[in-house]
């Protein structure tokens, strides 16, 4: 099973090149599970493929018809879309896999300006006042307490929790010797969350010193539970790209992952 996730920031339907060049990318990287983030409803891997996706977001911070926050697209059986607290940012659904059900927990964990120098939309509420970073540690808490519900809803189900998670986390340093994005706190309490769910990230290895990315950490990220984790064959990550006009299709690189499924799974 290949499960991938990709930010794809923003494209609208009238991005015709963009548009097609995520849908090329996402052909060649044949995924069977898709979680996009920053997405838009035009932006499909394939007519084979079902979709669970967030609420389009109006109002004060408003999204254009067919654009949306979380996409989980499948080619494997959706059991059922699974409701969660926060319908604009965060996508759940039930997938029957070769492993077993899974349920598939994608969202976007916010940025460090958020709800600070930019109003942004958390938890069903417009968000402003908030120091820098603040609402990204008060988001990890929240994912927390929202796993942690779900996994004990649905305990025999494994689970996958991936998307737009702004931090790296392969300890490599640039310029002025920090991290590419994030903070050291951010950092420990994710790591503290996927401690206190039997969860492990699995997208965090040092993709420069393998040769696999060259221009930029990942922060877009897959964490599973252990025993899928245990089935984990490969990870590879893809550059962003840059279009054939000089405009950028995306600010985010994209990631994939094998699991393989033995007969003890």
């Amino acid at each position: 099973m290949r499960i991938a996730t990709w930010n794809a920031e923003r494209p609208n339907g009238r991005e015709k090149q963009r548009v097609n060049s995520h849908i090329e990318r996402m052909k060649e990287v044949n995924a069977d599970i898709w979680i996009l983030t920053e997405t838009n409803a035009d932006v499909s891997p394939g007519n084979d493929f079902k979709s669970v996706e967030t609420n389009c977001i109006q109002g004060e911070i408003e999204y254009a018809v067919g654009e949306n926050r979380t996409t989980i697209w499948s080619r494997l059986p959706i059991i059922k879309p699974v409701p969660t607290h926060d319908p604009e940012t965060t996508a759940c659904a039930a997938v029957e896999t070769p492993f077993g059900p899974t349920l598939f927990y994608g969202t976007i964990i916010p940025y460090h300006a958020a709800g600070g120098h930019w109003p942004y939309r958390f938890g069903g509420e417009t968000i402003t006042g908030k120091k820098q970073w603040q609402l990204h540690y008060d988001a990890i808490d929240y994912h927390g307490k929202e796993i942690t519900r779900l996994k004990k809803a649905y305990p025999k189900h494994h689970f996958c929790f991936g998307g737009d998670l702004n931090q790296s986390r392969d300890g490599r340093r640039w310029a002025g010797n920090r991290q590419w994005y994030g903070t050291k706190l951010g950092r420990e309490k994710l790591s503290t969350m996927f401690v206190a769910n039997n969860m492990r990230c699995v997208t965090q290895n040092d993709f420069f010193a393998t040769g696999q990315l060259t221009t930029r950490s990942m922060i877009d990220h897959l964490c599973l539970d252990h025993e899928l984790a245990s089935c984990l064959s490969c990870v590879e990550p893809w550059e962003a790209g840059i279009l054939d006009s000089g405009k950028r299709l995306t600010d985010h690189s994209g990631i994939w992952i094998d699991l393989f499924a033995t007969s003890s799974s």
